[in-house]
């Protein structure tokens, strides 16, 4: 046994089993760069968590705040709407059983217009037709993979034109007819009431309808703007506290040929604009970051948390 072997082995016996060597901090770390690259990920992770958190409770506060200004309003148009509908579903069923009777009971006295007697048979079947038409127009889009959209103006649109032809004409064979209004008033007046109250209905669907499609619209936009991320409150205000990087600053230099970067936004050289450094070590200009950050949270490149604009204070969701 050598000398030095002896001695090491003298000092673990007398050190309590710990061998003398060389101290600890000068052996090569091997797995220096692996631990670095795991605290980066596990940093990377936990912005990754913060920014969804944020996120999440930013739309949730846009919710709210959609359906706050909403609901008044569907409220009304419900109300208005169901109050439209009933009124006009009674009107609607006697007008069509007196002018129904009054084809019944007087289709045999003289009529200088002889089709009135068969309209309300000939309106009662273009109304089944367009049903079937309808629901057949349905199933075939549906089968083609089209749109609910497509679906819903195809089908709306099928059901209504045979509807409006019959209207057409017979307000054209009431405004033909001279003499049955003396020698058939029954089936002449009544008939007419019936037709004037389809016409007016098929313009109030229009006038009621097409307002009421605008406004469902655009609350679904609304919607699925939020479900995607946009539409949110940003954190636009807060850009300003952010770090300011000097344009000389050896952070702004290219590593691989020493010039200066540029914005990854506008592409334009740092040498002549404000710089700003978010939290998760990126670049950007002040102004570009600060216009992307009006709807968003986020860092335009690793989608980290930028700053978190805090919950949504009694003034400012009265300004929105």
């Amino acid at each position: 046994m050598s000398a030095s072997s002896f001695t090491r082995s003298a000092s673990a016996l007398l050190g309590g089993g710990v061998s003398a060597g060389p101290p600890s901090w000068s052996r090569p770390r091997e797995n220096s760069g692996a631990a670095e690259e795991t605290l980066l990920s596990r940093v990377s992770s936990r912005r990754q968590v913060d920014s969804q958190s944020v996120q999440r409770r930013l739309r949730d506060e846009a919710v709210e705040q959609l359906m706050q200004r909403f609901t008044p309003k569907i409220i009304c148009l419900c109300f208005v709407g169901l109050f439209g509908i009933a009124v006009a579903s009674f009107a609607l069923v006697i007008v069509f059983w007196r002018a129904f009777f009054a084809a019944l009971a007087y289709g045999s006295l003289p009529c200088d217009q002889p089709m009135l007697r068969y309209y309300m048979v000939f309106s009662i079947l273009i109304g089944r037709i367009s049903e079937q038409l309808s629901a057949k127009a349905s199933r075939y889009m549906q089968v083609r993979g089209m749109s609910t959209r497509s679906v819903w103006v195809s089908t709306t649109l099928t059901s209504l034109i045979p509807g409006w032809i019959t209207m057409m004409w017979g307000y054209t064979l009431i405004q033909g007819s001279s003499t049955c209004r003396t020698t058939n008033p029954h089936l002449f007046f009544d008939t007419r009431t019936y037709v004037y109250f389809q016409i007016a209905a098929s313009l109030a669907y229009l006038l009621l309808g097409i307002p009421l499609i605008l406004f469902a619209h655009r609350f679904l936009l609304a919607i699925r703007s939020l479900n995607s991320g946009e539409g949110v409150r940003g954190c636009a205000a807060m850009i300003k506290d952010l770090p300011k990087i000097p344009s000389d600053s050896p952070e702004l230099q290219d590593p691989e040929d020493g010039s200066i970067m540029e914005c990854s936004i506008c592409l334009v050289s740092f040498s002549s604009l404000t710089v700003v450094r978010t939290p998760c070590k990126h670049y950007f200009c002040e102004p570009c970051l600060t216009k992307w950050c009006k709807a968003h949270v986020t860092c335009p490149l690793c989608k980290s948390l930028v700053a978190d604009p805090g919950p949504l204070s009694a003034d400012s969701s009265e300004e929105v």
